[in-house]
């Protein structure tokens, strides 16, 4: 158990030193956007694939390849385009209910350069992958391997989940909202035998988020969204996502606990979690 503790704080500290370098090489680079996207999401995917080989075959003393990225071409990219037509769309609900409940209300829509959702797919991609491979990839493999996939399964979601602390708003809500996205996530690597699922899942939500459909505190962006909505004042935050954003939400309690039921009910029919 010790062993496997001091696994997942070295992967968590290893994770935070690649987003930390990846952010700077965004922030710091002289390339207009989306160049400058671009170049610190290939310096997210590099940095991240480096240092889980060095976690994964030093380490651990195990093939990289059972990280779970299976270099099929057709196969990877079927799941990652599939991946990231659901990811989207799940998110795709929540603004629309948001403002079909009047939590929100319309703002406008920018007027459109290809560098707004480049910039916003590029940085999406960069996070997915990252995350994705140190969290689902690195931490729960190996929980898995040493304690089963219940415990990995639930361990990795947790960290998950808490690691989004850093951002801006987090409440309680949140908690368990990004638990249980951590979890959906983890089903799907299970059913699949892949991350590529996950990463367009990841994929999907985030750039929908940030780029498509965003909603935004009274005081201005959280990014830069094509069509824009803006928080109701008074409106709870159970609704609004409030300083956080949509994880905040009621509503992305009920879509992903519909993912959910979903996703066990696939992975009852293959014959159950081990």
């Amino acid at each position: 158990m010790l062993r496997s503790i001091n696994r997942t704080a070295m992967g968590l500290a290893v994770f935070l030193v690649a987003a930390l370098l990846a952010e700077s090489a965004t922030v710091y680079s002289t390339l207009k956007p989306p160049l400058a996207e671009l170049v610190g999401a290939l310096a997210y995917v590099g940095i991240s694939l480096l240092f889980v080989f060095i976690l994964q075959s030093f380490f651990d003393k195990r093939r990289f390849a059972e990280i779970g990225l299976k270099l099929s071409p057709g196969a990877a990219w079927r799941r990652v385009v599939r991946g990231t037509l659901v990811g989207g769309g799940a998110m795709a609900i929540v603004p629309i209910v948001q403002w079909l409940v009047g939590a929100v209300t319309y703002q406008r829509v920018a007027a459109f350069t290809w560098a707004i959702p480049l910039s916003g797919f590029f940085r999406s991609a960069g996070v997915a992958f990252g995350e994705e491979l140190f969290f689902r990839g690195y931490i729960m493999q190996m929980l898995r391997r040493r304690h089963g996939l219940i415990p990995a399964m639930v361990v990795s979601s947790l960290v998950f989940s808490v690691i989004h602390y850093v951002n801006p708003g987090y409440a309680p809500l949140v908690l368990i909202n990004v638990f249980a996205i951590g979890v959906l996530l983890v089903l799907m690597v299970a059913e699949s035998g892949s991350l590529w699922s996950a990463i367009g899942f990841h994929l999907g939500w985030n750039w929908v988020q940030m780029t498509l459909l965003e909603v935004v505190p009274p005081q201005g962006s959280r990014f830069q969204g094509l069509v824009v909505f803006t928080e109701r004042a008074g409106v709870p935050t159970l609704l609004t996502g409030g300083g956080y954003g949509p994880e905040a939400t009621i509503i992305v309690t009920a879509v992903i606990a519909v993912l959910l039921v979903r996703s066990f009910k696939r992975i009852a029919r293959q014959g159950g979690l081990e």
